[in-house]
């Protein structure tokens, strides 16, 4: 029998070689179903979060992966539709090191995807020089108070902006707002207000509505009742500290509300905020995976709005898309006719001593 001599680093080095290729080709395969599923997943979310949420878990765990450019090239492969859902993650700081050798040309594609994305809309903020019919009208809320339409009056709408503060896009809002000589309703998130409690401020200084959308955009009916009680006092708390009141408007996360809490809010005068009209400003990507452009959102919106005669519109200020699209927006409800409307409570003192605890 041959007798054959093998060289024990040789053989080290090969594993390490197989190995590496092993990694590699999982890291790329890895990507590849994450985006797969993040796909889908914003295709299916039912909030603003849920969608949010999908690229980002895509990066990180490219990072944890020590990803090697993998993810670039699944990136690269994509549709523009598809690329949209991770625009924030593409311009994020936070992932230049990862997409370094793609960076380039997907920021090239993303600045054709706002292009793409914002064809056909008629109006820019800068034209925005008519005064829209503004009324505020007041709720009892001292038995309690759900608000779905805010119990409009034909031809009467009521604008609400939710998740916020953002630090440059909030402000933006209200200046456009002020533009028209109308006023919104914002629902503020409190982890947000205490990072950005100046923009709090100036929303506040503006004339606008300030309500509470929780703490951290927890599900409330994943919590217990003591656990969603903290989220709202503790957003409560940071925004009075902020501007010395906050209306008595909560918004439940994602519309999930919970039978003791509304009973909770209804003992303490405190309104439950919802809506009627859900403009899905943050889907990117439609069902057949095509972009979902700045008009169809405007014309989704506006095709509700009319069907109903009014009605309280979700928005978000913290998508920059949200902003792309409010001029022509704001233009159509001003030649259609529409007076907008802003609640406030008809017991003034709620505004500055709220009965939460």
């Amino acid at each position: 029998m041959t007798k054959i001599n093998i060289n024990k680093s040789y053989v080290l080095a090969i594993s390490v070689y197989a190995m590496a290729i092993l990694v590699f080709v999982g890291c790329a395969r890895s990507a590849e179903e994450d985006l797969d599923k993040a796909v889908q997943t914003h295709i299916k979310a039912k909030d603003s979060s849920e969608a949010e949420d999908a690229c980002h878990k895509v990066f990180i765990n490219a990072q944890k992966n020590s990803d090697s450019g993998q993810l670039c090239k699944a990136l690269k492969e994509r549709s523009d539709a598809e690329i949209s859902i991770c625009e924030d993650e593409i311009q994020d700081p936070q992932f230049a090191s990862l997409i370094s050798s793609c960076k380039t040309s997907l920021l090239a594609r993303i600045e054709q995807i706002k292009k793409d994305r914002n064809e056909g809309l008629t109006a820019i903020a800068s034209d925005l020089n008519f005064k829209i019919p503004f009324a505020i009208q007041y709720r009892d809320l001292s038995a309690g108070y759900t608000a779905v339409t805010g119990d409009t009056q034909n031809k009467e709408v009521i604008l609400s902006f939710d998740d916020g503060p953002h630090p440059t896009l909030s402000k933006t809002v209200v200046d456009m707002l002020d533009r028209i000589g109308a006023k919104a309703h914002f629902m503020q998130v409190g982890k947000n207000v205490q990072s950005y409690p100046s923009i709090t401020k100036y929303v506040a200084a503006h004339g606008h509505s300030i309500g509470n959308h929780s703490w951290d955009h927890a599900d409330f009916k994943t919590l217990s009742f003591d656990d969603q009680l903290k989220q709202i006092s503790d957003t409560n708390r940071v925004i009075i500290n902020a501007i010395g009141w906050i209306d008595p408007f909560f918004r439940y996360p994602y519309g999930s509300t919970t039978t003791d809490m509304n009973q909770f809010l209804k003992a303490h005068s405190e309104a439950n905020f919802l809506w009627s009209i859900d403009s899905n400003d943050w889907r990117k990507i439609n069902e057949d995976q095509t972009m979902r452009t700045n008009v169809q959102v405007i014309k989704e919106t506006l095709d509700q709005l009319d069907q109903r005669g009014r009605g309280l519109v979700l928005f978000h200020d913290v998508h920059a898309r949200t902003i792309e699209l409010l001029p022509t927006f704001l233009t159509s409800l001003y030649k259609k006719g529409y007076k907008i409307v802003l609640l406030q409570s008809l017991n003034s003192g709620l505004k500055n001593n709220s009965q939460i605890p």
